[in-house]
């Protein structure tokens, strides 16, 4: 496969656990009835191994190579994929978890992701764009997107917008009329320019930084230009109030998955909760975490009792939030190391700061850079400080036990 291919529903990637899709639910959202119809067919076609990925997509893996057909037709059925292949591979749209319940959210934003989502698949002059091309649409209020990874960032408000390209401190303000026509010729001019750089790159941060953003939106045609403020973190476990109601406050609850990674059982019975205690839908997130929206306050300490038990996390200072992890050996050929077992042993320990455990130099769970990275080399590691997989480890060789002296963390 080419670099920086992209599986999809219909195009699976070989791992060594057999073959892995990736399905892009319609604005980041289940109903209970399709995330039990998806974990049924993920345990009979699959292993029942689901991961949530960081543009809150969903992978299955273990499919083999005759289950792949009948695997898309039930998520077909189920409502969440495109029957046609070549629409359902352009789909690369970070919808906003919340924007459709949360009175502070721009409430239009859900429907410009969708709009988005629409033309750019639509099209078949975006064909031509890169598989990891992707645009997020964050519409603020308690779950801003911020920074995701993606190409074209659109960050709604109301009456005017802002679409900020990766890697540039400034981004094009327009109307809301103006919104899905300015990203449209965001994405032509990406596709202009890339072709006239000799290294074509594959992601608007590399563009960006080989020519600058000023020639990049003066090919857009788009000239009201106005600086791009950092976004704080959101808060994404737990309880999360959004609005008032007769008896108090309504909200929703983030369900931290470690490393992105759940069963299909578990699938099902977090679809469960989603009707007995919310509006029976389950939001994807880019941070490893589903949110049950229409929780009242005083069924949250319920719900978080149930989920804990459940293993999922359910508290913000959870020390499993600070490890991520690829899935490693045996589930990845690339790897030389036991990625997930380690972190899970890692996340035991008292860590000084935000660690990425990699199975290998490409950094699939995590391409960019963190304060701490171990990177899996011939069956040992390489210790990384702010930096990212691939970049040359300061100390290699080491075993767990070593890195864990290495970087002086207590039990």
């Amino acid at each position: 496969m080419p670099k920086g291919w992209c599986p999809n529903l219909y195009e699976p990637m070989k791992a060594a656990d057999g073959l892995l899709v990736r399905i892009k639910p319609p604005s980041a959202k289940l109903s209970a009835t399709a995330a039990r119809r998806l974990a049924q067919a993920a345990g009979q076609f699959g292993n029942g191994a689901i991961e949530l990925t960081s543009r809150a997509n969903l992978q299955v893996r273990g499919l083999s190579a005759e289950g792949v057909a009948p695997f898309a037709e039930e998520i077909v059925a189920a409502g969440i994929a495109d029957r046609n292949p070549a629409i359902e591979r352009r789909r690369a749209v970070i919808h906003p978890p919340l924007a459709d319940e949360d009175p502070a959210a721009a409430r239009h934003a859900s429907t410009i992701a969708t709009a988005i989502e629409t033309v750019l698949a639509g099209d078949e002059r975006f064909a031509r764009l890169p598989a990891k091309f992707a645009v997020a649409v964050d519409g603020g209020g308690i779950l801003p997107l911020g920074e995701t990874g993606a190409d074209l960032r659109v960050i709604c408000a109301h009456g005017r917008s802002l679409i900020a390209p990766a890697g540039a401190p400034l981004a094009a303000e327009v109307t809301e009329g103006d919104v899905i026509e300015a990203v449209v010729r965001l994405a032509e001019a990406f596709l202009d320019l890339s072709n006239r750089c000799a290294s074509q790159p594959r992601r608007m941060r590399a563009l960006v930084s080989d020519i600058g953003c000023a020639p990049f939106f003066a090919t857009a045609g788009l000239y009201n230009l106005a600086p791009v403020s950092p976004l704080p973190s959101p808060r994404t476990i737990g309880w999360l109030a959004y609005s008032a109601y007769s008896e108090g406050m309504q909200g929703g609850f983030g369900l931290g998955l470690m490393f992105g990674a759940m069963t299909a059982s578990l699938l099902a019975v977090l679809a469960d909760l989603a009707e007995e205690y919310g509006d029976g839908t389950l939001r994807l997130t880019p941070w490893r975490a589903l949110v049950l929206p229409g929780i009242v306050e005083h069924d949250a300490p319920a719900l978080r009792e149930r989920a804990a038990r459940l293993g999922v996390i359910v508290e913000p200072d959870d020390p499993r939030r600070a490890v991520i992890a690829c899935p490693g050996r045996p589930g990845c050929a690339a790897a030389s190391v036991d990625a997930r077992a380690d972190a899970a042993l890692l996340s035991n320990l008292i860590l000084p700061s935000i660690l990425h455990v990699s199975g290998c130099s490409k950094g699939c769970a995590h391409p960019g850079a963190a304060p701490v990275t171990l990177v899996g080399e011939d069956g040992r590691y390489g210790l990384i400080r702010n930096g990212r997989p691939g970049d040359m480890p300061m100390l290699r060789g080491l075993t767990m036990r070593e890195a864990i002296d290495a970087l002086g963390i207590s039990a």
